[in-house]
């Protein structure tokens, strides 16, 4: 899975590759370089970018700060700083990732919520709010206050929970007022037709059977 890279004068060496079957020696695993009036680099990585220790589309994902990397490696090379909290920094943008999943589990309850006629008004508010918090956050993250940003994405989660609870409670309302409902036209049935059958078996037990006589032999 790896390219044999070769420095040329003036590249910097960020990670090597440490000597593994046929490498014998290490050799380099991303290296940058400065060109022009030093306002610009170029980068290059023996590796494939959607490699399982980058990213998960194609194969198993095992580097949860592989994303961290690569964008240390993009705001390095535009001359930004660098975050000093890492590990500030990787929660928030996992949160910003796990945002995007338990909104569309809320969205995804609603929906069924409204096929049942409940009345969602008081959540879709909540969601509102909701993404008010996130795009504040979203500013803070671009600006590099992190810690802000991480905050307030804890706070988003907070009420994101409250929204899915109160969601979950309307859902239950209209599924109750739906059974309430089946159950009297189920129980409402069964008597209708247990007094039409009670009335049919008093009217036939009204009916005697003819006596035979000598005559009628």
């Amino acid at each position: 899975h790896y390219t044999t890279l070769f420095e040329k004068q003036g590249t910097e060496i960020w990670a090597v590759v440490k000597p593994v079957s046929f490498y014998m020696t290490d050799t380099p695993w991303l290296v940058s370089i400065t060109y022009g009036a030093k306002t610009g680099s170029f980068w290059a990585i023996a590796d494939d970018i959607d490699h399982g220790w980058w990213w998960y589309l194609h194969h198993s994902h095992n580097n949860p700060y592989a994303f961290d990397v690569l964008v240390n490696v993009i705001l390095y090379a535009s001359k930004r700083d660098l975050p000093e909290n890492i590990e500030i920094v990787h929660k928030a943008r996992e949160e910003f990732r796990n945002y995007r999943d338990r909104r569309y589990v809320l969205i995804s309850i609603l929906e069924f919520v409204e096929k049942f006629g409940g009345n969602v008004g008081r959540v879709e508010e909540m969601i509102v709010d909701l993404d008010a918090v996130k795009d504040e956050a979203h500013s803070e993250y671009l600006e590099q206050n992190f810690e802000r940003a991480f905050e307030l994405m804890e706070h988003a989660e907070e009420m994101n929970s409250q929204a899915r609870i109160e969601a979950m409670k309307i859902k239950d309302q209209a599924l109750f007022y739906i059974y309430v409902i089946e159950w009297l036209s189920v129980t409402g049935t069964l008597l209708i037709s247990g007094s039409v059958l009670y009335s049919l078996m008093i009217r036939r037990s009204k009916f005697h059977e003819v006596a035979i006589t000598s005559r009628s032999r």
